[in-house]
């Protein structure tokens, strides 16, 4: 029988798993999009934590803001106050290279640290959710 709810924690990690793909991806090849590839780690870590938002039925305002998120996660598994230094190293990459004139570009040593942290997340979400969806 299909259980909607798991399936949509599901949809929200594989959709984390592939921005975390894209954004190795993005600095594997030639040439590297490292400014691109961190929109990509943010993403993945924000779309891992809104599905233990969901798992647990907590609701959340859109927002790309993890510190906003991860206390969200806190209040619901203290656990997750690991993560407050991550949370906000990779906020700002929701935005910060959409705009060329804002900032200059993004280093692929920058890109690498988005992408690890980003990994780390996922996988803490992944071990915290325990229920099949990793």
């Amino acid at each position: 029988m299909a259980d909607p709810k798991r399936d949509l924690v599901g949809a929200w990690i594989q959709a984390a798993r592939d921005d975390l793909g894209s954004a190795e991806k993005l600095i594997s090849g030639e040439p590297a999009f490292p400014g691109t590839s961190l929109y990509h780690s943010q993403q993945c870590a924000e779309k891992a934590l809104k599905a233990f938002l969901l798992q647990v039925g907590r609701e959340f305002e859109k927002t790309h803001n993890l510190a906003v998120l991860l206390d969200l996660c806190a209040d619901m598994d203290g656990r997750f106050r690991v993560l407050a230094e991550t949370a906000v190293s990779l906020t700002p990459y929701a935005t910060l290279y959409r705009y060329p004139d804002e900032v200059g570009p993004a280093d692929m040593g920058e890109a690498a640290e988005g992408i690890e942290m980003a990994r780390a997340v996922l996988s803490f979400v992944l071990q915290v959710l325990g229920n099949g969806q990793g």
